[in-house]
This record gives structure tokens, sequence and C-alpha cells, in this order.
């Protein structure tokens, strides 16, 4: 039963994206935030067990990215709405993140066999966006301040935007090319 633990903790993270979006909405910026936190846990735990109990499974490689990819879609998409999150930022980051989906499900078809694989970019991009994230439900919720602060942060934000993107033309985006041209 233990095995099972790190794909029960991704499947908690799923069922936690409609209270983070749900609290976003009816601005209860406090619980919102402490239901991302929750999540930001499950997600460091689901994947550390995995590696210790020797647990990873192809359910577990599938949907733990899947689970990552709808809180913080349903994080960014309910804070835009509510207007927190300017939307040339929301498109932005959306924009993002449809190319890769896009590359990586072209890769996996023209490039077989293709193991996807991320990249240090792509690690670093997602945790500035989750830190992002937080931050922007902590402002909503008038605990700090923090206008020099978001500048800062969505600055390395749109940097690591563009650096992940132009690591992942390199690879798969090249091999694809060549396989089409």
């Amino acid at each position: 039963m233990i095995y099972f633990l790190p794909n029960l903790l991704t499947i908690f993270r799923f069922f936690l994206v409609y209270p983070v979006v749900i609290c976003i909405f009816e601005k209860q910026f406090i619980l919102a935030i402490g239901f991302f936190v929750l999540a930001g846990i499950s997600d460091f735990l689901d994947g550390y067990l995995a590696r210790k109990l020797e647990a990873i499974s192809e359910f577990g490689m599938i949907a733990d990215p899947i689970a990552d990819k709808t809180l913080i879609i349903g994080t960014l998409v309910s804070l835009s709405i509510v207007g927190e999150i300017d939307l040339w930022l929301a498109y932005m980051i959306l924009g993002r993140d449809m190319i890769a989906v896009v590359g990586f499900i072209l890769a996996s078809i023209l490039l077989s066999p293709y193991k996807v694989k991320t990249h240090f970019s792509g690690k670093a991009y997602t945790a500035f966006l989750l830190v992002f994230l937080g931050i922007t439900i902590l402002a909503s919720a008038e605990i700090f301040y923090y206008q020099l602060l978001n500048v800062l942060i969505i600055s390395v934000l749109i940097f690591s935007i563009f650096f992940s993107l132009f690591d992942y033309f390199r690879d798969p985006g090249l091999r694809l090319l060549k396989k089409v041209f």
C-alpha cells in the first residue's frame, strides 16, 4: 500500500486545484495560499517518496506533470480573471506552455522513440512561476506590499520563459526541424 502513496499524493494535488481556484474567485486569498502551499508540499512529497520507495510508476510520470500544470494554469487563470495578474503576462505564460506541450507531442510522434526530458531551464521557469503565483496570492491578501519585488519577479519570470523556450527549441526543436525538412 505504501508504494501507492506517491500516486495518491498526485491525485490529492488534482483535488487541491478546485479549492485554490474557488478561494481566489471568492477573494479568500489566505485560504487560497494555504491550499496552494499544501499542493506544493504534496508535489515535493510525491516525488521524494517515489524515489525513496523506488515506486516510480508510469501513472506517476504522466499524472505528476499534468497535476502540476493543472494547478499552475488554474491559479494563473483565476488570478487573471479577478484582476490580480495582467492579461499580457498570463497570455505569455500560457503561450510558452502551449508551445512546450505542442513541441513534446510532435517530438513523441515524429522522433520515436522519444523520451521526454526536462531541461534545467524548464524546472527553473516552473519554480519562478510558482514563486510568482504564491507571492501574487499573498499580495492579493494584502499581507505585504510587493511592488518592487513584483517587477523583479516578473522580469526573472519573463527571462526564464524565453530561456526555457530557447532550450526546448534546441532540443527537441532542432531534431524535429531536421526530421520534417
